[in-house]
């Protein structure tokens, strides 16, 4: 293999956001980038791509440098920065096998090799009609474009096929849900524990002990499996969809929530009447897990409209949290209104079969001034269970590798 002559020119004293590279211009403050006459267009991203490589084009930009730069605020596969390069390839006519601008440094990153020339006097074509616009394939972060190192030849939408695509949401899925599910399941163990102590500061417990390890495990079990469908539902469209993000992640949240929802009821109802011989009334299920699904998936939409998958930072991060936790809120006081039955009322079912259970949310209703466990107070905890679910599946979604 032969290694290609690296042509430095001056790159010290020129300012690469106005500079000129064989026949091409380009000025960042315009985002524009010409040859000739002749506009380039990018997609944004691979806008900032080209930037960087020119700005640190005396050392080859690792992939971690992509990460945090280019895609800071979202979680990526490798296939993302891939297609980029072959983009910026194919919009500067360079040839991966051939390079004139970027050259590959197989399992390490890439390196900016022609030389720069700056500042230049930006002058745009006369009329729109008179410039031939270079367009691609919108921005695919999610798509996988093989193996960094072996990017050849142009990019379009047909070198990758919507089956590819699936397939790369569906290992992206595999590797964010279970954050995502972690985060619901110990904020359901909480809001379960939180619960325990509300029962016997209204009524008497004999093992408050008992009470408060079975109710954080309930908890725990029911918030995991909830994160666990609708977790994978959102991270799996979200790294597909490409606009309409809120709407699209609210459907996605709403149709794995009810498939899980619906999985678990069938399971539990069938193991309650196996063991005792019959089943709650009623308790949660699909039509619970539709409610809380698409209000977290439509919060968690808004809080990250600008993003692909997200993963921001620190108080961005609380930010979008805490939007997603007040939607799913939401979403469970409406579905408690219209008949759903979420964990606390499920619990309160389960224990009416039992004569003397220290279960029973009867003596909750005398926070909310009733005699018993009614409307109001099933309104108020499933409010409640919401803002704790949507809160720690969020905060487990949008984890970064390698971060709490």
């Amino acid at each position: 293999m032969v290694t290609p002559h690296i042509d430095r020119g001056q790159p010290s004293s020129v300012n690469p956001r106005v500079c000129r590279f064989g026949p091409f211009r380009l000025t960042a403050a315009t985002r524009s980038l010409f040859s000739g006459e002749r506009r380039v267009d990018l997609p944004p991203r691979y806008f900032d791509l080209l930037l960087l490589l020119l700005e640190n084009r005396e050392r080859v930009v690792t992939k971690d440098d992509f990460y945090e730069q280019v895609w800071k605020d979202e979680i990526v596969t490798e296939g993302a920065i891939a297609q980029g390069v072959r983009f910026l390839r194919r919009a500067l006519d360079d040839d991966a096998r051939n390079p004139r601008f970027i050259r590959t440094v197989a399992k390490f990153g890439y390196q900016w090799i022609k030389e720069v020339e700056g500042p230049v006097e930006e002058t745009a074509p006369t009329s729109d009609s008179d410039s031939s616009i270079t367009k691609g394939p919108p921005e695919n972060d999610a798509a996988e474009s093989g193996p960094s190192g072996a990017i050849d030849g142009p990019v379009s939408t047909r070198d990758v096929p919507f089956a590819r695509e699936i397939a790369a949401a569906f290992r992206i899925a595999l590797g964010r849900y279970a954050s995502a599910s972690l985060g619901s399941a110990l904020s359901g163990a909480l809001a379960g524990s939180l619960g325990a102590l509300l029962l016997m500061a209204s009524s008497s417990v004999s093992n408050p002990l008992r009470v408060t390890v079975v109710l954080a495990l309930l908890g725990f079990v029911i918030g995991g499996l909830g994160g666990l469908g609708v977790g994978f539902g959102l991270s799996f469209a979200e790294s597909l969809i490409r606009q309409d993000r809120a709407l699209l992640l609210a459907l996605a949240g709403g149709i794995s929530g009810s498939l899980l929802g619906g999985l678990a009821h069938a399971l539990f109802a069938q193991s309650i009447a196996a063991l005792f011989g019959r089943t709650p009334i009623s308790f949660g299920g699909a039509y619970e897990g539709a409610w809380i699904g698409t209000f977290t998936g439509f919060g968690y939409g808004l809080a990250t409209d600008s993003l692909t998958l997200a993963a921001p930072r620190e108080r961005e991060r609380l930010r979008v949290v805490a939007l997603s936790a007040l939607f799913a809120a939401l979403g469970a006081a409406l579905g408690s209104v219209l008949g759903a039955r979420f964990s606390a009322t499920s619990v309160d079912a389960i224990a009416a079969l039992f004569r003397g259970s220290e279960l029973s949310l009867t003596s909750l209703g005398s926070w909310m001034g009733e005699s018993s466990f009614g409307r109001s107070s099933r309104i108020v905890l499933s409010a409640c269970e919401g803002l704790f679910f949507g809160a720690g599946l969020v905060y487990g979604l949008t984890r970064r590798p390698g971060n709490a």
